[in-house]
């Protein structure tokens, strides 16, 4: 969520409004291969916090009344919102046409564009496009599990510099505060992470949180030793082996 072009009031009332049931059905994801979110960090990083902020939750149907409200008393009502998709790809036209119904329920106005999904990216990226939401990155998978591979990368202001900003924040006050814990002894600073985490997004709201991707493995009756690894997402090969 663009934090310039859409007012907080507005960001608020959008993760109010958010059908997550809907999104997950729509986006054909299963409790097997992902978990609802309502934080930045993971369980498996260090330091993460478990919490919920109203709205934030990855989980139920929204409150488009709430959110509407909310909208009007903020003189926010009609706002509008606007982001690329695939047009030609299914789950994205089905997670496009989801979001427009409950953020129109809930008083937003809606403009989706569509283009190609071979160039999609090439929309998402580019900061200085005329939208205000769905930006790239649309997720994040760290190179080590710390905060350290988190924030820094994806909060300060050079991560816009860098087109690898989550929401486009560029407050030096922020940035400050992620290089205060970066500074800290290691093994102090994963309880600061999770403590940032919280501030991130009650202070700013970048982005609403949706589900922890989770690793899910099919293996055959006669296929032993199949243990996941983490960090690659797929089996630890050297461990199988085919049971006689």
């Amino acid at each position: 969520l663009h934090i310039l072009n859409i007012p907080l009031e507005a960001r608020q009332a959008l993760a109010v409004a958010k059908h997550w049931a809907e999104l997950i059905k729509v986006a054909g994801t299963t409790d097997l291969t992902t978990a609802p979110s309502s934080t930045i960090l993971p369980p498996a990083v260090p330091g993460y916090t478990k919490f919920a902020l109203p709205g934030l939750t990855g989980t139920g149907k929204g409150d488009p009344a709430a959110a509407k409200a909310a909208l009007a008393k903020a003189g926010k009502l009609g706002f509008q919102l606007s982001w690329y998709y695939s047009n030609d790809a299914q789950i994205s036209t089905q997670t496009t046409a989801a979001r427009t119904k409950f953020f129109e329920a809930a008083g937003f106005k809606v403009k989706a564009i569509g283009v190609p999904k071979a160039q999609v990216r090439k929309y998402t990226a580019n900061y200085a496009n005329p939208v205000n939401m769905l930006w790239s990155p649309r997720g994040w998978c760290s190179d080590w599990p710390s905060g350290s591979s988190w924030f820094p990368v994806l909060f300060k202001s050079q991560s816009v510099k860098d087109l690898n900003s989550i929401g486009e924040l560029q407050d030096p006050a922020l940035d400050k505060k992620i290089d205060d814990i970066s500074a800290l002894p290691l093994d102090q600073q994963a309880a600061k992470w999770g403590e940032l985490d919280k501030y991130i997004l009650e202070t700013y709201l970048p982005a609403l949180p949706f589900y922890y991707d989770k690793m899910a493995v099919v293996v055959g009756t006669k296929v032993g030793g199949a243990v996941g690894d983490p960090t690659q997402g797929l089996p630890i090969f050297t461990q199988l082996f085919v049971k006689s």
